[in-house]
């Protein structure tokens, strides 16, 4: 499963899940950040993106 999500309000903050963790961009996708630690899986969820605040997943 993969997913990647933007962050509503913020054009250049992108959310990336895949087999290998949770990812965080905020450069359009230019350059990632791993963001799993603390998360419950590494894959298999779905994510989305808060409605009014871009860093949270």
């Amino acid at each position: 499963m993969h997913s990647m999500m933007r962050a509503p309000g913020a054009d250049d903050v992108l959310y990336q899940q895949n087999h290998h963790g949770v990812w965080r961009s905020a450069n359009g996708g230019r350059s990632w950040d791993d963001i799993t630690a603390g998360l419950p899986s590494t894959f298999g969820f779905p994510i989305r993106v808060h409605p009014r605040d871009p860093d949270t997943i």
